[in-house]
């Protein structure tokens, strides 16, 4: 495998505009920061491929074309290896 490129920054809610819901209403982990009072979103890119995440009450989804599920799903196997609570729907 070759070396992951990741990026990662504060998204507006401007751009979930017309994004579409991949993985929906994933477990977050039972720790701050992750669950914020008010959520939190973030845009990420994923070798070249972007994704949307936004998190509320306790839960995250991810967003993004329709050809960007194969970096959604590799993204959710990424947390989920190497932090606890992460994968707890997988």
């Amino acid at each position: 495998m070759g070396q992951l490129r990741i990026s990662v920054r504060p998204a507006t809610d401007a751009e979930f505009t017309g994004a579409a819901e991949l993985l929906e209403r994933l477990d977050l982990p039972d720790e701050k920061p992750f669950l914020d009072e008010g959520g939190w979103s973030a845009h990420v890119e994923l070798d070249a491929s972007p994704l949307l995440l936004r998190a509320r009450e306790g839960r995250w989804t991810i967003y993004g074309d329709d050809d960007a599920m194969p970096a959604a799903r590799r993204l959710h196997g990424l947390l989920g290896g190497s932090a606890g609570g992460w994968d707890l729907d997988r």
